[in-house]
């Protein structure tokens, strides 16, 4: 994809996301919040949901194979409820700002994540600095 190709508006996903016991283990322990008093019970962690479809508008957007330099200069999320391990989730991301600020593009995405019923999971945003 060439950076001038974004759009605000534009829609990326959808993203099935399921994630094994393992994954969800792997991926708190590599954060360190397996020391932290918050005990996970098995579930998946709110960010490795995010972390997934940062990962995935990565690729569609072509950052590393464009060797695109890339700041992940914010995040916030939202979570509605927690989310077990094996369970199906469907993220949609929408690019809601997209501004080019001294040859760097700012773009702004807010992901939506529902379970197998539609009911939302979580929600995030994320800022990505990108400079072509």
């Amino acid at each position: 994809m060439n950076l001038d190709d974004l759009k605000s508006g534009q829609l990326f996903g959808p993203y099935a996301i399921e994630f094994t016991r393992s994954d969800a283990d792997d991926y708190i322990s590599a954060t360190g919040d397996d020391l932290t008093p918050h005990n996970f019970g098995g579930n998946v962690h709110p960010l490795h949901l995010d972390a997934f479809v940062l990962s995935r508008l990565i690729a569609d957007i072509g950052i590393v194979e464009n060797r695109i330099e890339t700041v992940h200069a914010g995040q916030q999320m939202t979570v509605h409820r927690e989310v077990a391990h094996s369970e199906n989730i469907v993220a949609n991301a929408t690019l809601k700002s997209c501004s080019n600020r001294r040859g760097s593009i700012w773009a702004i995405f807010e992901t939506e994540f529902v379970d197998h019923s539609g009911a939302a999971v979580a929600d995030s945003s994320s800022t990505i600095i990108m400079m072509p």
